[in-house]
């Protein structure tokens, strides 16, 4: 999997923890909205009013435990894709530098090179 894609992956995956988390949140806000509906019709079942509460409140905890861990698998999965990325840069630029420590070596036996020569 190239970096490119991997990032876009990474991206993906934030933006699907985004949406869980919304989701969560508006599925938590029509339990919510549900709730607050039952209360209203059935004032005198106090025990029906507690049981909607409590199930709200269970949904909404079990949406918010999800979305944290969805987060954090998603924070994981960026932090190792950048750690990816950051030896990739590092064995480009080892590269560089021995390319860069040939040419030199070169220099010091043919003579230096000026800015531009061999190019065009």
């Amino acid at each position: 999997m190239s970096i490119p894609d991997e990032l876009k992956t990474a991206r993906r995956l934030t933006q699907d923890r985004d949406q869980v988390l919304a989701d969560a949140h508006a599925e938590a806000d029509r339990i919510l909205r549900d709730a607050d509906a039952q209360v209203a019709e059935r004032v005198a079942e106090h025990s029906l009013v507690r049981i909607a509460e409590q199930r709200a409140a269970d949904l909404e905890d079990r949406a918010l435990r999800q979305a944290t861990d969805i987060r954090r698998e998603a924070d994981a999965y960026a932090y190792k894709v950048l750690q990816k990325l950051r030896d990739q840069v590092a064995q480009v630029a080892q590269t560089v530098d021995r390319g860069l420590s040939e040419l030199e070596s070169r220099n010091v036996h043919e003579g230096p090179l000026s800015v531009g020569e061999g190019l065009g």
